[in-house]
């Protein structure tokens, strides 16, 4: 069985984006107040961000979440 590709954090995150540790993201999605309605969001590890949206892709090693308030 083949190994998942690790995903690639490529850009910085931008100082205006608010980052969100994935604990907090979670709670948040679970009542409401990070939706694809409200914004969007992508994985972050070390500052980094990925382009994977962290609203239909798994958290795996992302530390944070980079999130853009419509």
């Amino acid at each position: 069985m083949p190994y998942p590709t690790p995903r690639a954090y490529k850009r910085l995150t931008p100082d205006y984006a608010e980052l969100i540790p994935v604990d907090e993201w979670e709670a948040g999605v679970s009542v409401g107040l990070y939706s694809v309605d409200t914004g969007s969001g992508y994985w972050v590890r070390n500052g980094m961000q990925s382009n994977e949206d962290a609203h239909s892709t798994p958290q795996d090693d992302a530390t944070h979440v980079a999130w853009y308030s419509k």
